[in-house]
């Protein structure tokens, strides 16, 4: 959730863009009513985003699960080795988990502006507006940047253990991804760090 990608830019990654060296992804392809393409919703939306060590280790690992990852191939495919339609997964995947967890609502747009929200203690409203790669400064700070009680942000730490304890055998994408379905809380945050 860190890099905050919307998931046009999330389901159009192909292994070309994650450096591990570097710790970077570049965002060149966007996936938009079912096609790739090769520009985003606004200019700051393309580009080379930097990660941590964390998700390029989470990465590397998803890496080595698939059985053909050539550059072209989808990080986040499903079972035809085609891109991940963002409307199926939030309907199989993350109403699912909110489900579970007991929250009204969950979807990108959401964990877009809790991360906008979240940052805010942390950074700049220039800084947040660099992370979520809107166009304006004033979008950041008035749609997504919200005042959060120390109650709501115990509440968000809680939601986010949850979800690094989603059992193993808990399948969150029944037609596979990648190389394999996402059946792991590791496989889980790698897609959701994104």
């Amino acid at each position: 959730m860190t890099n905050a990608l919307r998931p046009s830019e999330m389901f159009a990654l192909k292994w070309q863009s994650f450096n591990y060296e570097k710790l970077t992804i570049t965002l060149s392809e966007t996936v938009y009513k079912g096609k790739i393409r090769p520009w985003g919703k606004t200019p700051k939306s393309m580009g080379v985003i930097h990660i941590t060590q964390e998700l390029a280790k989470a990465l590397l690992f998803w890496k080595q699960q698939c059985p053909t990852p050539t550059p072209d191939t989808f990080i986040f495919s499903n079972s035809r080795e085609n891109f991940i339609d963002a409307d199926r997964f939030r309907k199989q995947v993350l109403h699912k988990l909110a489900a579970e967890l007991k929250l009204p609502k969950l979807t990108f747009q959401v964990i877009r502006r809790s991360i906008a929200t979240l940052a805010q203690t942390m950074g700049s409203v220039r800084d947040i507006q660099g992370i979520l790669r809107h166009s304006s400064a004033s979008t950041t700070a008035d749609v997504y940047m919200q005042e959060i009680s120390e109650r709501v942000q115990m509440t968000l730490l809680s939601i986010s253990n949850e979800l690094r304890a989603i059992p193993s055998s808990s399948s969150l994408e029944p037609n596979g991804s990648c190389c394999q379905p996402i059946e792991s809380s590791l496989e889980f945050e790698v897609a959701m760090n994104m």
